[in-house]
């Protein structure tokens, strides 16, 4: 008779023939004992190597009897087997998860109904997994109907994470929202995540369309020599000839030189802006669609270059073949030739080039007209641009474009707009991220070029109207620049003469704890985690952004975020070092700010109320490893030792286990840090080694009495150490020797066969402690410390190597270690636990267990025999003293904020016993009594909704009380 994951229980005829090393949660096959298990275990390496150890759980056909399942100890619960198992099955096999009834309720719980089936069914023939796992996870806070609109849901998401972890978020985030509201938030959040999703697409996509390597260099430096090109043949028809360098040196530019380079840098900028467009317009529509959708455009700045000037802009620059220097080249033979496709790649992957170029050049231009020729260029400023803007329209619309008008030719844009009226008020322009204006036209006459007779002084634009002097087209490229870069326009502000644009700002620094739209998952922790901190969810929100404003709206936060974290200087010498053998680096949590932050990302819980106090008071230090990518991979917790430091926690991402190897080299490293000074100092000279040294006094005095009382001790706790064990006294050094997960096997399996009660009762057996009770108090006081988990000092040590009382401190630290490995247990809502309480655990499905070899269906099913036990009221009192602490998802009040009156019979109070006399045995599970207290204040008594069976609290209460 074997315990698996999640509360199934082998027949004593069955085989379980386990994949690799024999550790808690790893995969097995289950199956007749007579059978060849060769082809089942094979089937089993398939479905591990496809869908991860996790899918081994969800007890899939392998043919021959056998079933995968998993060891005791396994993490999270059945519907994260099933999840992952149908995502390698598919429809197609998903008859080897057993009946579609078992299925259905392992995903859904009670919710299960046909309908919500019928919608299950459909989303995993589509293949939208994102759906049905936030559908899943969302089963224990929503009702039918509102499930089977999360499993219509159909954009293309993922949902990392398991979806046990998921729906203890959920729980904790909508324990306050009415449930009518909770499907419209959740569908809200999934709308915006997909729009982020969306927008970070559509990014990949524009930027896709450019060069791998960037030749800004290059082009800035032909685009440069161009310009000399052009200002020296400028100078030779001024002269008529070649001038002597001194002539050369004394000539400088006048009104109509400037005018002429003036023309050609708002040709360049028209052009880099619609080679720019139609890359953005390539990217989100395709080739064909994309360069139709911007034909108008294209032809506009196509009309800005004569012949002549197209082949002078498209000629060699000092002998050099390659890129143009100008972009008109490109936008002509976008124009002209559209349907050449290897064209279009190669025109378009250097629009990003032209873009950066062109806008350094021409905001450098502008800035170094001599002021004193202000004046006679005005009438280059007062051109107009209504030709232009027919075909290409600008991304801001005029009457917020307030830059002062080039050389002081007339008042701002904005001004002009506001005097002449509605009337005469341009219609808003596109945004910048449409690649296709809605007021282009593709039958649009081609302008006029700026220089043409049209925009003569003599004839000056409209009041109203926009000129080349308002330099709104400077702020056109460099929307397009950061249209092609995801943005939705650039960040520009007005200067006294050029506007200086930002193309690509940064993001903003995220405020501290605000949950990230990066994901669903990601979004429902980091709100999940504000309500730990003692946020209050506003009940009557109605989008997402609602809910969160109203979380980070109270004053809870601030609070939690202020102080530093008294990290030893031994470990903050450390800081960017890499754990040996690894590829990660540490780095330390200094104040609150640092846990909140990689909370954001890692989707846990290392910024909760629990870690941020411990760090605060010394008790533990917080650390993130970062990847050879500076990404966080995982989070440690550490807590100091007397020689050393413990990983008291590890955790990756969403909660998950590390890699083994890492986990392995990380507790190395912790074991191996520095131990601070002042603990150094603090510690004991070491005693001499060697035979010749006398025994201490105290070892003189207590060796003999309290050798003689541990033996009487022993044989009095004999029958409770040997159901400890399973029969031998023998094996409780093997048990003393074991790891976490191993003693969390033992644990759920005692609880299987014992109960609660009983585990109370043969982990209750103190033999040492009894003996050392019997000596007279002054020797007892000095050999208490025997009696704890930490290695003994001094006398200490001889002491604890005497035969009688080395097994009675064995059997001691066996009984602590797995305390604390049942307080492991409730603090991860483990199944086994759930089940001995009497709740009806949806991991321990009759039809699994039937699957298994089970007893479920002989009348004495292992589950049922497992909920008829009875907690005990101690054991049960700590227990929820403990988890009241922890304050972990699926909490369930039993007693109002504050209240110490408990309500059930036999009546009981939080300031008597039994509850006061439980306070110690919760400390053995790793209670914060401070914390508890705290908790009580805020929230109340409470209890996981997994261990209460029908009636409740009042039913556990009573059932307690009669052991």
């Amino acid at each position: 008779m074997t315990l698996l994951a999640f509360g199934v229980v082998t027949h004593p005829g069955r085989q379980v023939r386990v994949l690799g090393d024999a550790r808690p949660g790893a995969p097995a096959a289950v199956g007749p004992g007579a059978c060849d298990a060769g082809p089942a275990l094979a089937g089993l390496r398939r479905l591990v190597a496809a869908g991860g150890e996790v899918a081994a759980g969800a007890g899939v056909d392998l043919g021959a009897g056998f079933r995968s399942a998993r060891l005791a100890g396994a993490a999270g619960d059945r519907r994260d087997a099933v999840l992952a198992a149908l995502r390698v099955l598919g429809p197609e096999q998903a008859h080897r998860l057993g009946e579609r009834a078992g299925v259905l309720v392992a995903l859904f719980g009670p919710a299960a109904t046909k309908p919500v089936g019928a919608a299950a069914s459909l989303a995993v023939a589509e293949s939208r997994w994102a759906a049905l796992t936030l559908a899943s996870a969302a089963s224990d806070v929503l009702g039918p109907e509102q499930l089977e609109t999360v499993l219509r849901l159909d954009r293309d998401l993922e949902v990392d994470g398991p979806a046990s972890r998921l729906a203890g978020h959920l729980e904790k985030v909508f324990a306050d929202v009415p449930q009518p509201r909770r499907v419209r938030l959740l569908t809200d959040l999934w709308e915006r995540v997909a729009a982020r999703r969306a927008g970070a697409d559509r990014r990949t996509a524009r930027l896709a369309t450019q060069g791998k390597a960037s030749r800004e260099d290059d082009l800035s430096e032909r685009y440069q020599g161009h310009a000399d090109e052009t200002l020296v043949g400028l100078m030779r028809r001024e002269f008529g000839r070649t001038p002597e360098l001194a002539e050369a040196a004394r000539w400088t530019p006048g009104p109509r030189h400037w005018t002429a380079l003036l023309d050609e840098a708002l040709q360049d900028a028209m052009a880099a802006t619609v080679l720019l467009r139609s890359a953005v317009a390539v990217g989100d529509l395709g080739e064909e669609r994309g360069l139709e959708s911007v034909k108008a455009q294209l032809d506009a700045a196509a009309g800005l270059l004569d012949g002549s000037l197209a082949g002078r802009v498209a000629r060699r620059v000092g002998g050099k073949d390659g890129l143009p220097p100008r972009p008109g080249s490109y936008v002509i033979d976008l124009a002209r030739r559209p349907g050449h496709a290897d064209l279009v790649r190669q025109r378009l992957a250097r629009a990003r080039d032209y873009g950066v170029v062109v806008l350094e050049a021409v905001t450098e231009l502008l800035g170094d007209v001599p002021a004193h020729l202000h004046e006679d260029m005005r009438h280059w400023a007062r051109r107009d641009m209504r030709s232009w803007r027919a075909a290409v329209p600008a991304t801001r619309p005029g009457a917020t474009w307030a830059q002062p008008v080039l050389f002081g030719a007339a008042e701002p844009l904005a001004t002009r707009e506001a005097a002449a009226g509605p009337q005469a008020a341009r219609p808003d322009a596109p945004a910048s991220d449409a690649p296709a204006p809605e007021g282009a036209r593709p039958d649009a006459p081609a302008p006029d070029a700026p220089a043409s007779d049209g925009d003569r002084p003599d004839a000056p634009a409209s009041e109203g109207e926009e000129v080349a002097g308002d330099l709104l087209w400077v702020a056109d490229l460099a929307d397009a620049l950061a249209a092609l870069h995801g943005h939705a326009a650039a960040v520009v502000a007005h200067g006294q003469v050029v506007p200086s644009a930002d193309w690509d700002p940064e993001p903003p620094e995220p405020e501290p704890l605000l949950p990230a739209t990066d994901s669903v998952p990601l979004a429902i922790a980091g709100a999940a985690q504000l309500v730990s901190l003692g946020a209050r969810v506003p009940p009557r929100c109605r989008t997402w952004p609602e809910l969160v404003a109203g979380l980070m709206a109270g004053t809870t936060l601030a609070e939690a975020l202020t102080g530093a974290f008294p990290v030893p200087e031994e470990l903050k010498r450390l800081e960017g070092s890499r754990v040996p053998g690894t590829t990660v680096r540490v780095t330390w949590a200094l104040d609150p700010h640092a846990p909140a932050g990689w909370a954001a990302y890692m989707g846990n819980c290392i910024a909760g109320t629990y870690y941020l106090k411990e760090a605060a008071e010394g008790r533990s230090v917080l650390a993130a490893l970062l990847d050879e990518d500076g990404q966080l991979a995982v989070n440690v917790e550490l807590t100091p030792r007397a020689y050393g430091w413990r990983v008291a926690e590890i955790r990756a991402r969403f909660n998950a286990d590390p890699e083994t190897e890492l986990e392995r080299r990380v507790r190395a490293w912790a074991g191996r840090l520095p131990v601070p000074a002042e603990r150094e100092q603090a510690r004991p000279p070491r005693p001499p080694k060697g035979p010749g040294r006398p025994p201490g006094r105290l070892f003189r005095a207590a060796k003999e009495p309290l050798s003689a009382l541990a033996v009487t001790a022993l044989a009095e706790a004999a029958p409770e150490l040997r159901a400890l064990t399973g029969g031998s006294l023998s094996a409780l050094v093997a048990l003393r020797r074991a790891g976490a997960g191993e003693l969390a096997a033992r644990c759920a399996e005692l609880l299987a066969d014992q109960g609660v009660a009983g585990f109370w009762a043969v982990t209750g057996a103190r033999p040492l402690s009894a003996a050392i009770g019997e000596l007279e108090p002054a020797l007892a006081a000095r050999v208490t410390p025997l009696t704890r988990d930490e290695p003994p000092l001094g006398s200490l040590r001889a002491l604890a190597r005497c035969e009688a009382i080395a097994q009675a401190r064995t059997a001691e630290v066996v009984a602590l270690r797995l305390r604390a490995a049942l307080g492991g247990l409730a603090r991860t809502g483990h199944p086994a636990l759930a089940a001995a309480m009497g709740g009806l655990a949806r991991t321990g499905r009759p039809a699994l267990a039937a699957a298994m070899g089970g007893l479920a269906r002989t009348g004495r099913p292992a589950l049922a025999a497992a909920t008829a036990r009875r907690p005990g009221v101690e054991a049960l009192c700590a227990l929820t003293i403990a988890v009241t602490s922890w304050g972990e998802p699926g909490l369930r009040p039993i007693a109002g904020a504050g209240a110490a009156e408990i309500p059930g019979y036999p009546p009981s109070s939080l300031a008597e016993a039994p509850w006061q006399t439980a306070r110690a045995a919760a400390a053995e599970l790793g209670t914060d009594l401070g914390a508890f207290e705290d908790r009580v204040a805020a929230h109340g008594l409470l209890i996981p909704g997994a261990w209460l069976g029908r009636g409740g609290w009042p039913v556990l209460w009573q059932r307690a009380h009669r052991g």
